[in-house]
């Protein structure tokens, strides 16, 4: 069980990379496949802009890299 929730969350930081990646290349939210990455990762991220507003550090939106090194450490708890 705790093999595949390491999986499970390898598989979400696989999925805030490609949205991370993603934003860079089409800006807008509005068009696939941003459309659903960015459906995906923001209940994720919603904690973290609660804490630091992306518009107030200058654009730079810290939430993947938070939420990335949180499972990483996560994982390694778990020993995956």
């Amino acid at each position: 069980m705790l093999h595949f929730i390491s999986d499970l969350l390898g598989l979400v930081s696989l999925l805030i990379i490609a949205d991370a990646i993603l934003s860079w290349v089409m800006p807008s939210p509005d068009r696939f496949p941003r459309s659903l990455t960015s459906r995906l990762t923001a209940p994720l991220y919603a904690p973290i802009h609660a804490i630091v507003d992306p518009r107030k550090t200058g654009g730079l939106d810290f939430a993947p890299v938070v939420v990335l090194v949180a499972i990483h450490f996560i994982r390694r708890a778990l020993g995956g």
